[in-house]
C-alpha cells in the first residue's frame, strides 16, 4: 500500500515549498527523490523517519548532502505523510524547542483544516 506525501499549506503559502525553493538544485532534487521513494516503498518510510523525543506525533527525517544535513518534520495522517517544514540542521543533533513548537502549530492547523478532532 503506497503512501501519499502531502505538504502543509497555510494561508500565507507552503513552508516546505518555500524551503525547497531556497535550496540549490541538486539538494532539492535529492530531497524530492527521497519523498518520491517514501511514497512508493513502504520500507523506506519506516527507515527514514524517527519520532521526535519531545512529541510523539511529530516525525523527523534527515537528508544529508555533502557536509550539510537537512531536517524535514512531518506527521502521519491516515495513510498520508504530511510534510510540515524543513530546514538546515546546524550543530544541533536534537530538535530545538522553537522548531518543535512550529511543527506542532502547523500540525494543529492542518488537522483543523481537515476538520479533525485530534488537534491538541
Amino acid at each position: 500500500m503506497n503512501r501519499t506525501v502531502v505538504f502543509y499549506r497555510a494561508a500565507s503559502g507552503c513552508p516546505f515549498e518555500n524551503f525547497l525553493d531556497s535550496l540549490p538544485g541538486r539538494i532539492a532534487k535529492k530531497i524530492t527523490w527521497l519523498l518520491a521513494a517514501i511514497e512508493e516503498l513502504e520500507t523506506v518510510a519506516e527507515l527514514c523517519f524517527r519520532r521526535v523525543r519531545l512529541h510523539e506525533d511529530i516525525q523527523e527525517c534527515y537528508v544529508s548532502y555533502g557536509d550539510a544535513v537537512f531536517r524535514i518534520l512531518c506527521f502521519f495522517y491516515k495513510r498520508d505523510i504530511v510534510i510540515l517544514w524543513g530546514g538546515l540542521c546546524v550543530k544541533f543533533p536534537d530538535i530545538l524547542e522553537e522548531q518543535l513548537n512550529r511543527a506542532i502549530r502547523y500540525r494543529n492547523d492542518f488537522l483543523l483544516q481537515k476538520g479533525s478532532v485530534w488537534a491538541t
